[in-house]
């Protein structure tokens, strides 16, 4: 038995691990040194090349050495309670849609594809009811930061899950 690092919460893609991120976790793997990190290696400030699950095995091939890898950043939205799934969680895949509510007179304006696939870093469900606006962290990558910027300018943000 031997301690490997594993993932504490979900991680996206293009993110530099944290000591927050990791922790050691004691497990016997059938076949010793199958590119799992061990406790000999120190993955904090490695670039993930792909998003993790909770409680993860850390894989040598997942994590990059090159920050021109770490490309995503992160940013919060302010959702209405009615515009995200009640079962969509941390560390889920999503698609971001621009909705525009008809006013008074003006043509409608069909629902827009935002982004997809964007990775849910943290929801804020407090105290929410129907009507109320709750926060959600999502982590993407920096060229799109402006995209989505641009579609909460006008109209609101709904987020699909992809999960069905």
């Amino acid at each position: 038995s031997y301690s490997y690092w594993v993932t504490t919460h979900p991680i996206a893609e293009g993110v530099q691990i944290t000591a927050q991120d990791i922790t050691l976790q004691k497990a016997s793997l059938v076949r010793i040194n199958e590119g799992y990190l061990t406790q000999r290696t120190n993955p904090i400030g490695a670039v993930t090349r792909r998003a993790f699950a909770k409680g993860e095995l850390i894989h040598l091939s997942s994590l990059s050495q090159d920050m021109e890898d770490a490309r995503n950043e992160s940013m919060s939205l302010s959702i209405r309670a009615a515009d995200i799934p009640q079962s969509v969680g941390v560390g889920e895949m999503v698609s971001l849609y621009q909705v525009h509510d008809l006013r008074n007179g003006e043509a409608q304006i069909p629902p827009q594809l935002v982004l997809s696939p964007v990775f849910i870093k943290d929801i804020e469900r407090k105290g929410n009811n129907f009507g109320s606006e709750i926060s959600v962290t999502i982590s993407l990558n920096r060229s799109d930061v402006t995209t989505v910027l641009a579609a909460t300018n006008s109209g609101r943000i709904v987020v699909v899950s992809t999960n069905g």
